[in-house]
């Protein structure tokens, strides 16, 4: 006798969707397509274009004059801009933090630039144009970041056209971004932690998943510091390596931070974000260089920068202090407000009242710290408007000067080490070893200056010790008394319709035995070593002929 079974079938469950549905893959990729690139929609998305297309003819109408002179050569205004474009290359190539790749220099005035740059370098090759349109997309994200905070905070369309381009106007933003320097991106990780760090103020100061700690003898309950955002601490250590004056915007913002939600996280955020300070000064130490940048050591601020600084960093204190003092004094708070909404416990508890919670909510920490921002910001931007005011004559200044001598050195030098008082475009152009008479770009330098003073004997020293073969003086830079014992082969008297600013701000008189008349700048060549005048004579004559008319050559 046979048995028969009857087959039972399970419920089937619907298959899964396949990840690489188009249906169903789409909104997750635009998901997470927008946290980092945010475009807003409608209304809105114009206001971003105008605002962008407003920045992009700015930065044309800067440009095309400079390329126009400069035979469509990209070029920028300071000589601080070839030295970090330099690390970024040897860095991406070689592996080496300089202006050469023989040896650690703590040349670059911004840590993260360089690093920015290297990979663009190392996949794309290394050309003057990657600076200027990593500056640009950084630019246009800043305006997309600073729309959104806006549209955030309830500004309608026409609003927001005016404040972006009053932002772009007070940060000079199209200036910043043909600069060639890190300008840029200290804007937008500065931005970025100020907005991420209004944000967390804002929120409530209880963690959602953190339990409520006992109750004390006094019989209130400890409420748990809050957790800042790991994205608080990023932008805080980015914008610190993008330039250390950013240090002084954290800790501002650190002593805000500590005062609403506890002074563990605060302390936290401070170390986190001077890790980079740290780190690379430890560096620089073991490879036998000072703990700070030469920058800093040789470069210091202007007075009026520096005084403009204290004056903003007292003013900023003193809204955080204001703001720390002005909780007990609120006024209960409204109704409609999100403090005042009961918790949805008991009814009892609902109705009860909570006298306490008025005088202990802080007022919204957004006018703080939008004010503190604007504050820290003047005395940057008056720096930047003074070193990128002559924009378009320093671009010339360095075509005609900086660009010839760099070229020179290319066709002549190119593997061997010169000394230079102008270590930019030279080091940029070629391979060779640099002796930077100004320091920034030499430790050796910085250390005989700071131990022993500049003379024309170490002068001499130090460029016999690094075998230089040639030295290019700009003048003036040079006193008689400051000038070593070279032989002086010639000099490039070059036109120039005014005054540059690396002349206006120079403090020594022009060395040459026949100064520069007024509207002329001078370039000397010197031969280190008495047997290689000849051979540099003989080079300097085969180049004579690429020289411009604006050149005025004199042999001695």
């Amino acid at each position: 006798m046979s048995i028969s079974t009857r087959s039972t079938t399970s419920p089937q469950s619907q298959p899964a969707p396949d990840p690489a549905s188009p249906q169903e893959s789409a909104p997750a990729t635009r998901t997470k397509w927008r946290i980092f690139l945010p475009l807003p929609t409608g209304k809105p998305l114009g206001v971003l274009l105008l605002a962008i297309l407003t920045l992009l003819a700015a930065v044309a109408l800067l440009e095309l004059p400079v390329l126009h002179h400069t035979k469509g050569n990209i070029l920028f205004p300071l000589d601080n801009a070839y030295v970090n474009i330099t690390v970024g290359r040897d860095l991406a190539f070689y592996q080496v933090w300089g202006v050469s790749k023989y040896a650690f220099q703590s040349a670059a005035s911004s840590l993260l630039y360089p690093i920015a740059l290297a990979p663009i370098f190392f996949i794309l090759g290394a050309h003057l144009i990657i600076p200027l349109v990593v500056n640009l997309l950084a630019a246009a994200y800043f305006l997309l970041l600073f729309q959104r905070a806006l549209i955030r905070y309830g500004f309608p369309p026409a609003r927001q056209v005016l404040v972006l381009i009053a932002a772009m106007g007070l940060t000079l933003l199209p200036l910043l971004v043909v600069s060639g320097m890190e300008y840029t991106l200290q804007l937008l990780f500065v931005f970025l932690f100020m907005d991420v760090l209004v944000q967390t103020l804002s929120a409530p100061n209880t963690p959602a998943a953190a339990p409520a700690r006992p109750a004390t003898a006094a019989g209130s309950a400890q409420t748990p510091a809050a957790k800042a955002p790991a994205t608080l601490y990023i932008f805080a250590t980015l914008a610190v390596a993008a330039r250390y004056e950013d240090l002084l915007v954290i800790a501002l913002g650190a002593v805000l931070f500590g005062l609403q939600k506890g002074w563990r996280p605060a302390a936290k955020l401070a170390a986190i974000a001077v890790a980079p300070i740290i780190l690379f000064g430890v560096i620089s130490v073991i490879k036998k260089s000072y703990f700070l940048p030469n920058t800093m050591l040789v470069g210091p601020y202007p007075t009026y920068a520096a005084i403009l600084a204290l004056i903003a960093t007292a003013a900023a204190a003193w809204l955080i202090i204001r703001y720390s003092t002005i909780a007990p004094k609120r006024q209960p708070i409204p109704p409609g407000h999100p403090a005042a909404k009961p918790q949805p416990t008991q009814a009892s508890q609902a109705s009860q009242p909570q006298p306490a919670q008025a005088s202990r909510v802080m007022p919204p920490p957004t006018i703080p710290a939008l004010a503190i921002l604007v504050l820290l910001a003047v005395p940057f931007t008056a720096r930047n408007a003074a070193n990128l005011a002559h924009f378009e004559k320093d671009c010339d200044r360095i075509y005609d000067e900086q660009y010839l001598t760099a070229n020179f050195v290319h066709l002549y030098y190119f593997k061997q080490t010169v000394g230079t008082n102008q270590p930019g475009a030279v080091s940029y152009f070629s391979e060779g070893r640099k002796l930077d008479y100004t320091g920034i770009a030499s430790n050796d330098v910085v250390r005989m200056t700071k131990e022993y003073g500049w003379t024309p004997r170490y002068a001499d020293s130090l460029s016999k010790k690094d075998g230089i073969r040639v030295a290019i003086i700009a003048d003036p830079w040079f006193r008689a008394d400051q000038l070593p014992t070279w032989t002086k082969v010639a000099t490039w008297d070059i036109a120039e319709g005014a005054p540059s600013a690396t002349n206006q701000s120079a403090p020594n008189q022009p060395a040459a035995a026949i100064p520069p008349t007024a509207g002329e700048r001078a370039v000397n060549f010197y031969a280190v070593e008495a047997y290689d005048t000849t051979w540099l004579r003989k080079r300097l004559h085969e180049y004579q002929h690429l020289l411009p008319s604006t050149v005025a050559v004199k042999y001695y």
